[in-house]
């Protein structure tokens, strides 16, 4: 499964159009702050309606107060969490995040909020972190199979 993942577009959609028109995928991620933008993009129908949106509320997604603050999926055997990051402290250290992945035996950490795109393995989980997709136009392609998991770090 090709999991198209973005963070912290805070209002600047263009370059989520930009990479949703350019990759091929087939689910995407929004991990917070202004979660409406991806909303907006699904609402002009620039998502296909067999894609599949997985949209978690970050610390500036007001309007989305009780929006869902954590996901955790299983997909091809594989448990992944997804996160905004600053219900554990990321822009301060991810102590705290590595400490719930390995509570929750978290094979993949998909989060955001530093605005910064990182990828790290730490007590067998991989982190990825897609940046700012509205600052920076930094994003992740993740692709995870039964027997892999391979992901790119990109910029539109």
């Amino acid at each position: 499964m090709k999991f198209l993942i973005f963070a912290d577009s805070h209002r600047s959609i263009q370059n989520m159009i930009d990479a949703i028109e350019k990759n091929s995928y087939d689910c995407i991620v929004h991990l917070g702050d202004s979660i409406d933008d991806i909303e907006k993009i699904e609402k002009y129908r620039l998502i296909s309606y067999d894609k599949t949106v997985y949209k978690i509320s970050g610390n500036n997604d007001y309007v989305h107060f009780n929006a869902i603050k954590d996901i955790i999926l299983n997909i091809k055997n594989k448990k992944i969490l997804l996160t905004h990051g600053h219900n554990y402290g990321v822009k301060y250290g991810y102590n705290r995040l590595v400490s719930y992945a390995n509570e929750i035996n978290a094979d993949i950490v998909l989060f955001g909020h530093t605005h910064f795109q990182d990828a790290f393995e730490k007590n067998n989980s991989l982190f990825l972190n897609p940046g700012s997709i509205g600052y920076s136009g930094t994003y992740v392609l993740l692709n995870v199979t039964e027997n892999e998991i391979n992901y790119q770090l990109l910029t539109v």
